[in-house]
């Protein structure tokens, strides 16, 4: 990537954020703009920046191309919480955090390896390790948005069934991780100042999917190899095996997917207590391509455009759609009764965004082989400071 891109990246400032304008270079010629918006825009997404070092086993063709074109999205977000940001023997995060910092994202917290941009940046990736990165953002007094930013093991050594269960068990442990983790830091601030108002948001790449799988592709696999019908249970139950972990409790949920593009999993009425917490999922959708990657070329051949429709795993030129990102708050009881935040997501603000090109003279008609889940959150204060992170 030519650094020079950098000059074309407007810097904008959230006009709750004015107050950032005094430490900015950008202040002294007023080079920036404001965004006018009420809320604080949220977006997941799963970049697929793949390192050289790890293209040849995970292709991810133009890298550089789809990281430039991250730029024309950069304004419509406060808070990004990237999976796949690669930090490992690549100098893309880097340029990605320049990028990001240039168009106004003035705090970032990574991982020793990969990482979260937020203006009020996000990743936890490094080859093999995977994890949850957590941050807390403080918006106005006494006010803050916890967000840890998920990407779990992803389940890839078909061929081998040993291997298979080997990452669904370890896939399952780094959620009850997560969970404990959530859990011990929900207990922490409670502890610290009851009063204050606290959001929790989990968000990410899980690897596991809500939409039970389907019937042709059971077949196509058992046929394919018989001894793997005890692994298509576990990877049917894995959704609600992770719900019943944090709900504390036995959980079935039923997906209903979307026939047009994707699964829309809203859980409007689901409130499950457990001694001090209430959970709560707040709307999630389907967010897996193609595994050949649409819109990329693979082998120097280019990939025909995709429908809508087809989003989801491949197998023997069929499609079938999966879930495997999702956006989840953990609400809290105080007292038997929920306890009210400030900040809070604007209802029917959680969208699936595909961010396709239509660019025809570029190589790649999608930024990444993953969507983007976004949404609003509103603070009920008449406060001017946010965006300052604390950690």
């Amino acid at each position: 990537m030519d650094y020079k891109h950098l000059e074309g990246i407007q810097t904008y400032f959230h006009k709750q954020n004015l107050h950032l304008c005094k430490n900015s270079d950008s202040n002294s010629s007023n080079d920036y703009k404001i965004l006018e918006r009420d809320t604080i825009n949220l977006l997941s997404y799963n970049v697929f920046q793949v390192p050289r070092v790890a293209s040849l086993f995970h292709p991810a063709p133009h890298p550089e191309e789809r990281l430039l074109g991250l730029t024309n999205i950069l304004k419509d977000y406060d808070i990004l919480c990237f999976q796949e940001c690669w930090g490992f023997c690549q100098e893309r995060k880097e340029k990605i955090i320049l990028m990001a910092q240039k168009a106004g994202y003035f705090f970032f917290r990574e991982s020793p390896a990969p990482g979260l941009l937020t203006s009020f940046i996000g990743d936890g990736d490094a080859l093999t390790e995977r994890g949850t990165l957590y941050v807390k953002i403080k918006l106005g007094l006494d006010n803050y948005v916890n967000i840890f930013n998920l990407h779990t093991n992803s389940s890839t050594a078909f061929p081998f069934p040993r291997i298979m269960k080997q990452t669904v068990e370890c896939r399952q442990d780094q959620i009850k991780q997560m969970i404990n983790f959530v859990d011990s830091v929900i207990s922490k601030d409670n502890m610290r100042d009851a009063n204050a108002s606290n959001m929790y948001l989990i968000v990410g790449d899980f690897n596991l999917s809500a939409i039970p799988i389907d019937q042709k592709l059971k077949d196509m696999i058992l046929k394919f190899r018989p001894d793997y019908g005890y692994l298509v249970d576990i990877f049917d139950g894995e959704f609600n095996q992770m719900m019943t972990y944090m709900t504390k409790q036995d959980v079935q949920i039923e997906v209903n997917e979307d026939t047009d593009r994707y699964a829309n999993i809203q859980y409007a009425n689901m409130n499950v207590r457990d001694n001090e917490n209430i959970h709560k999922v707040i709307n999630y959708g389907y967010l897996h391509n193609d595994n050949q990657h649409p819109g990329t070329m693979v082998g120097g051949q280019p990939v025909s455009r995709v429908n809508k429709s087809k989003g989801g795993l491949n197998m023997n030129g069929q499609t079938f759609k999966m879930c495997i990102d999702y956006i989840i708050e953990k609400r809290i009881l105080f007292n038997g009764q929920e306890k009210s935040a400030r900040a809070h997501v604007v209802e029917g603000s959680c969208k699936v965004i595909e961010f396709s090109n239509n660019d025809q003279k570029l190589p790649y008609n999608k930024l990444s082989d993953h969507f983007g889940l976004c949404l609003e959150i509103r603070v009920d204060q008449d406060e001017n400071a946010i965006g300052q992170k604390t950690i």
